[in-house]
């Protein structure tokens, strides 16, 4: 399984986080298997909120 690493920032437009993460998620639901792991991170890790205020879950960057 490939893993894939969204970077995301404080302010980040959500669609820009959410977008290609669909895009990895629909591959796999197509193929019938696992092919990605998509992973959110961030520098700190933590709680980010993007531009419309959407709160999203990080993984500290350094730790991956």
């Amino acid at each position: 399984m490939a893993r894939v690493l969204m970077v995301a920032f404080d302010g980040a437009q959500t669609l820009d986080v959410t977008g290609p993460s669909e895009v990895f998620a629909t591959a796999s639901r197509l193929s019938g298997r696992a092919l990605y792991r998509v992973e959110v991170v961030t520098v700190g890790g933590g709680l980010i909120a993007t531009s419309s205020g959407l709160r999203l879950s990080t993984r500290a960057l350094e730790g991956v």
